[in-house]
């Protein structure tokens, strides 16, 4: 089987598409009959170089080289044009038309995987992953100009494609809903899966991480993700700055991501926390960070507005560490029982969920032993395994 991926979500500091990018790659390193290739706006990648990119990505980095790396003036001017129209367009425009040349130079039996949305013009058989509809269900979260970029192109991209990967059951209910898909057999659910990194830890191997940043053993609660409106860091926070100064003055709050799109209104709120109340803002993390993180702290909280899967929740669960999370979307889905679900509009329900789990010792052992036993059925393995049978399934067709 020929196959060329998408990667362009591999470029870093990486974000969930990246992630699964990656860890789809890495799996695939079990199929050597897949003549792999890959596709980005830098050219057509070998298999040799997706090797050479994977072992380079999953190379530690020093402080300094990750500060460089999240807050890299080429990162910012990224995150920036995310809000000029002209710049945006150009920039798809150029990519688009420089890719679609690529493709057309491959062999007519190759499959393009996309697992970035809508991908480039290719006239062989492609396959798409749609991770969520957060463009369509809350486009406020989104810059104008992607939403007016999915709203544009992502329908024909679903049309055109030979076979839909949706990531969770919740996403797959949404194409449907929408519109923007008639027929569910061409949609094809691979829930993610979670990297042998996120296990639980003893207190000693978390040290180093906890020890720079003046974090206590299960003494703290912990968000993970971008730092953007739909993450609902800022209802999150509201709830905290509710706690009881007893469990404020115990437990601090700490948001670990790198910057993203609109943040300004959480940064306010930050600086407008006054002690017992406290919160450490981390910025990105490298993977063995977050890792160390997710097993010692107290509670995970993550109650996202909206989520096509929710890897966050699945890799806390993994970790051993209890999770609040969301009652919506895939969330649900997801934590199936093993984390308390709470309404992510509601700031004291949230409130009150991270009193109940702060204060029980007994519920928090209790989502511990239902989070690993839920997170042991996900895997990466699975995930690909699964996904090759989608594109065995379009080889065949």
């Amino acid at each position: 089987m020929k196959l060329t991926i998408g990667l362009d979500a591999l470029t870093p500091p990486l974000t969930g598409i990246g992630y699964y990018t990656l860890s789809l790659l890495e799996a695939f390193r079990d199929y050597p009959d897949i003549e792999l290739s890959g596709i980005s706006y830098q050219g057509l990648w070998s298999r040799e170089q997706i090797e050479q990119s994977l072992t380079q990505l999953s190379q530690p980095v020093t402080a300094q080289a990750r500060q460089g790396t999240s807050s890299s003036g080429w990162h910012r001017l990224r995150v920036a044009a995310r809000d000029v129209p002209a710049a945006y367009y150009a920039a798809k425009w150029w990519r688009s038309r420089k890719c679609g040349q690529l493709l057309g130079s491959l062999d007519s039996r190759t499959i393009y995987h996309e697992p970035n949305f809508v991908g480039y013009p290719f006239r062989g058989k492609k396959v798409i992953t749609v991770h969520d509809l957060s463009h369509s269900r809350f486009p406020e979260a989104h810059p104008p100009s992607r939403v007016a970029y999915l709203n544009r192109h992502l329908p024909k991209a679903v049309q055109q494609a030979s076979a839909i990967i949706a990531v969770s059951e919740s996403t797959k209910r949404e194409l449907l809903e929408l519109g923007l898909e008639t027929d569910p057999s061409r949609i094809h659910v691979t829930h993610l899966g979670c990297e042998a990194g996120f296990h639980p830890r003893d207190e000693a191997s978390t040290q180093p991480c906890r020890q720079r940043l003046g974090l206590r053993w299960r003494g703290f609660v912990l968000a993970v993700a971008t730092l953007e409106p739909r993450k609902n860091f800022e209802g999150l926070l509201r709830a905290y700055q509710a706690l009881p100064a007893e469990l404020a003055r115990e437990y601090p709050l700490v948001l670990a991501g790198g910057g993203g799109w609109k943040g300004a209104g959480l940064k306010r709120l930050i600086a407008e926390v006054k002690p017992p109340h406290r919160v450490i803002v981390t910025g990105y993390l490298q993977r063995p960070e977050v890792q160390a993180l997710m097993a010692s702290a107290a509670v995970f909280a993550y109650p996202s507005l909206y989520e096509g899967f929710g890897l966050p929740v699945l890799e806390a669960m993994a970790s051993g560490t209890p999770v609040l999370t969301s009652d919506n979307t895939s969330l649900g889905e997801i934590a199936s029982g093993a984390a308390m679900t709470v309404s992510p509009h509601e700031i004291e329900a949230i409130e009150h969920g991270l009193m109940s789990l702060l204060r029980d010792d007994n519920s928090r052992d209790k989502l511990r032993a239902l989070g690993l036993q839920r997170a042991g059925e996900f895997s990466w393995q699975r995930c690909a395994a699964q996904t090759l049978e989608v594109y065995r399934m379009v080889d065949g067709a």
